[in-house]
Parts: structure tokens; C-alpha cells; sequence
């Protein structure tokens, strides 16, 4: 995992803190980024 992807995570974190996203849409994008990196694997 790139030091960019753990940014991305933590942002996300952030902005959940912040009251920008709740906890249901910080899940929900977390599930896609985990979904995609699979992916990326498999290829």
C-alpha cells in the first residue's frame, strides 16, 4: 500500500470527523477502494 492510499484513508477519516460524510458513505467508499485493490490483484 502506497504512502498516497493511506492519505486517501485518512482524509476520509477526517472528513467523517469533520461532518462532511457520514459514517455509512466513509464505509461505503472504504468497501470500493477494498473492492478495487482486489481487483488490481487479480489482474
Amino acid at each position: 500500500m502506497s504512502e498516497e492510499d493511506l492519505m486517501e484513508k485518512r482524509f476520509g477519516v477526517m472528513a467523517k470527523e469533520k461532518g462532511f460524510i457520514s459514517r455509512d458513505q466513509l464505509l461505503e467508499v472504504l468497501e470500493i477502494q477494498i473492492d478495487e485493490e482486489i481487483i488490481l490483484c487479480r489482474l
